[in-house]
Formats: structure tokens, sequence, C-alpha cells
């Protein structure tokens, strides 16, 4: 219990400092961002990647294709499916390239939901 209330908590101080960063007119960089949205995946805050993708995309850096697959992850991991093919779907109207690791996560969610067509 030690350990996993330790890595709650510092997910979370990691989102705070993320964004009193932003707060303060810094703007941090992409691996820092994306160690945010992995962070926040591996506790299965789905919600909270999407979230955070989503103030990405209004910052300076915008989120590159780690971003999205990390927030993809989060979704499949937590059967979000629907959601997880939408955000797939939506990747190259933001100027994202889909990698193989981006179609893994999405042909994941078509076989957990039995959603064929993409």
């Amino acid at each position: 219990d030690e350990v996993l209330c330790s890595t709650l908590v510092q997910w979370e101080t990691a989102l705070c400092l993320l964004t009193e960063m932003w707060e303060y007119g810094y703007a941090p960089s992409h691996s820092l961002c994306n160690e945010a949205v992995s962070a926040v995946a591996a506790q299965q805050q789905w919600s909270t990647a999407l979230l955070l993708l989503s103030k990405l995309r209004r910052q300076d850096a915008p989120p590159d294709l780690a971003s999205y697959t990390g927030t993809l992850h989060a979704m499949v991991r937590n059967k979000q499916w629907k959601l997880a093919l939408k955000l797939f779907a939506r990747m190259p109207q933001y100027g994202i390239s889909r990698d193989a690791s981006a179609y893994r996560l999405a042909i994941e969610a078509c076989v957990a939901d039995n959603h064929w067509q993409i």
C-alpha cells in the first residue's frame, strides 16, 4: 500500500508541477509532457491523460506521437475502446503520423470492442 500511495502522490505531484509551469509561462519540453502522460496512464487515469493531451494541443509545443500513443495506451488499458479509436482516427487531423504502436493499440481496441471498421 505504501508503494501504491507513493506512486499516486508522485503522479499527482508531477501533474501539479507541470500545470504550475504553464501558469508561470514556462514551456515544458515534449519529453517532460510525455512523461506526465505516461505517469497518469500508468495509474489508469485515462481521462486525465486525455485532458493533458487536450491541454498540450493548446500550448506552443503541441503533443507528439508519444503523447498520443501514451493516451491511447491508457484508454485501451482501461477499456475505453471507442474513445481510443476516435483518438486514433483523429491523429492525422492533428498532424500526427501513426506508427506501429498506434496501429497495434487501435487493433487491440477493435478486437476488444468487436469493432472492425476504422
